[in-house]
C-alpha cells in the first residue's frame, strides 16, 4: 500500500492551454541554454541548472549574472512537473510562474520582460521558432513564459520534460 503511494505518476502534467509539441520543447531547450536570456547576456538558465550536476550548479549557494553570490542552492529541476510549490521559500505558485521568475530577478539573471520581448522579435530564428510554436501569437511576455496561468508557456514545455529516471529503492526485509 505503501509503495503505491509513491508512485510516479505515467504522464507529465502540463497545463491545457499549452499543450505539447516538438516545436514548444525544441523552443523551450534553446532558451532554457541561450544565454541572452540574462541581462548582460552573460547567463543562461543552464549556468545554474546545468545537465551534468543533476540539473543544478554543485554549489553551497548560486551565483548571480554580476558574479554576485545568491542566498540560496539553485535547486534541481528533475521532476519539478510535479512540483506544487517552486523555489525554496515557496514563493511561486506553479511551474509557470517559476519559469520567468530568475530571468527578471535582478539578483539572478538581471533582465526585464519587456527587455527579453524586444531582443527575442530581434532574432530572426527566435521569430522563425515561436511562429512554429505559437502560431499567429507574436513574441510577448505570455508566450516566453511570464507567469500567468491562462497563457501559453514555451519555458514550461523544456523544464516539464525534465524527468528523473524511474529509481528502484532497496526493499529491507525484518
Amino acid at each position: 500500500a505503501m509503495k503505491a503511494q509513491y508512485q510516479r505518476p505515467k504522464a507529465v502534467p502540463l497545463p491545457k492551454n499549452n499543450e505539447y509539441t516538438v516545436a514548444r520543447l525544441d523552443l523551450g531547450r534553446q532558451l532554457f541554454f541561450d544565454p541572452r536570456l540574462s541581462g548582460p547576456g552573460t547567463m543562461s538558465c543552464a549556468s545554474c541548472h546545468n545537465p551534468d550536476l543533476a540539473w543544478g550548479d554543485g554549489l553551497p549557494t548560486g551565483i548571480g549574472s554580476a558574479a554576485n553570490r545568491l542566498d540560496r542552492r539553485s535547486p534541481t529541476l528533475l521532476n519539478l512537473a510535479w512540483g506544487q510549490l517552486m523555489f525554496w521559500d515557496g514563493r511561486a505558485d506553479s511551474l509557470e510562474e517559476q519559469a520567468v521568475g530568475p530571468i527578471q530577478n535582478p539578483d539572478e539573471m538581471t533582465n526585464t520582460m519587456p527587455r527579453l520581448v524586444e531582443q527575442l522579435r530581434a532574432i530572426p530564428g527566435y521569430r522563425t521558432q515561436f511562429n512554429k510554436a505559437y502560431p499567429n501569437e507574436p513574441i510577448s511576455a505570455a508566450t516566453i513564459g511570464r507567469g500567468r496561468r491562462e497563457a501559453r508557456f514555451c519555458l514550461l514545455q523544456h523544464q516539464s520534460a525534465l524527468v528523473g529516471l524511474p529509481l528502484r529503492l532497496p526493499v529491507y526485509r525484518r
